[in-house]
């Protein structure tokens, strides 16, 4: 090891408004000089939208485009052009999170990303650099809670009713539903899903749409009691989705329940649900990232001292600057 950045942060999500502390950690086997060392959170946005592009021949073919936004970005700059001594030093620092910061995300189309980073440019040989990625998370207890019910029809009759005692739930939990069949009619099976739909757009571009099922579960037909109400339990993973709705990109959840008939007669009836995380269920887990910088040599094999003139060879493990044999001071490459 001849140069080292410790990052540590006392856990690794967050809520929108929330104080960000942590520490650095510079560890040298020799004297370094610093000419900027900072700590710097960021956020991007990433979405895809579809389009036309026409080629030289006159032929149009549909292409995917991506952009990406810079939707944070703040600095604390923690030293600048000063020498640190061999050793271990620690610097602290802290960030306040917007109140208006949006909730990290991981699609199909699209992304939210935030991330620290703990960076110094020691010369333009030696660069450190450290990075943690941070997740911003919503709380649910900021929506309101509603009972909602909605039916499946079939020739004006409601065969199908859900029930839900509140569209939002935390990530992780448990969701609670009733359900009730109320037609003797035959059907092979009743299936139960969580759908989450994902949107994004670009200015100038069509949007671009992905649903994919997170989760679901059949009954047959000879199972389930008609005409009165039944409860049903569902285990949430911990990997589901948030619901938001930004500019760019939008995620949504929705329960389904669908009567499955032949011939793809299928009845359904579904609710939205709002998705986030319960306060104290916010990881707490301390995160802790070591990065050992890359050993950059020069291309020059020898270097001439400043202070006495002496001329002498790079050693292999010199990474930014050699110690003079003569005068035993640095000389900077």
């Amino acid at each position: 090891m001849l140069a080292q950045l410790t990052l540590r942060i006392p856990k690794s999500a967050f809520v929108a408004g929330e104080e960000v502390n942590g520490k650095v950690f510079l560890t040298t086997e020799k004297e370094i000089k610093c000419k900027s060392f900072r700590v710097v959170i960021e956020g991007l946005l990433t979405a895809k939208g579809s389009g036309f592009e026409t080629t030289g021949k006159g032929r149009t073919t549909q292409k995917t485009y991506t952009q990406t936004f810079a939707i944070h970005q703040e600095e604390i700059m923690l030293a600048q052009e000063t020498a640190f001594d061999p050793g271990t030093q620690k610097f602290e620092f802290q960030f306040k999170l917007p109140e208006d910061a949006k909730v990290s995300y991981e699609g199909y189309n699209g992304s939210i990303k935030y991330a620290i980073l703990a960076l110094m440019d020691a010369s333009w040989r030696t660069k450190l650099d450290a990075s943690m990625p941070i997740m911003i998370v919503q709380s649910v207890e900021e929506f309101p809670d509603e009972v909602t019910k909605e039916v499946a029809e079939h020739e004006g009759e409601e065969i199908l009713e859900i029930e839900i005692d509140s569209q939002k739930y935390c990530i992780g939990n448990k969701i609670s539903f009733r359900y009730r069949v109320n037609t003797d009619m035959k059907f092979n099976q009743l299936k139960t899903q969580i759908e989450h739909t994902e949107n994004t757009t670009l200015k100038g571009k069509t949007p671009m749409s992905h649903t994919k099922v997170l989760w679901e579960k059949q009954i047959v037909s000879d199972d389930i009691v008609r005409h009165e109400w039944n409860k049903w339990i569902l285990n949430i993973n911990k990997n589901f989705p948030p619901w938001f709705k930004y500019e760019n990109i939008q995620s949504g959840i929705r329960l389904r329940v669908t009567i499955g008939r032949s011939f793809r007669f299928d009845k359904s009836a579904e609710i939205p649900l709002v998705s986030g995380y319960c306060l104290g269920t916010i990881g707490s887990a301390e995160g802790d990232v070591n990065i050992v910088a890359p050993i950059k040599k020069s291309r020059r094999t020898r270097l001439r001292c400043n202070a006495c003139s002496y001329t002498f060879k790079l050693k292999d493990d010199d990474v930014g600057f050699g110690t003079c044999p003569s005068c035993g001071k640095p000389v900077y490459f």
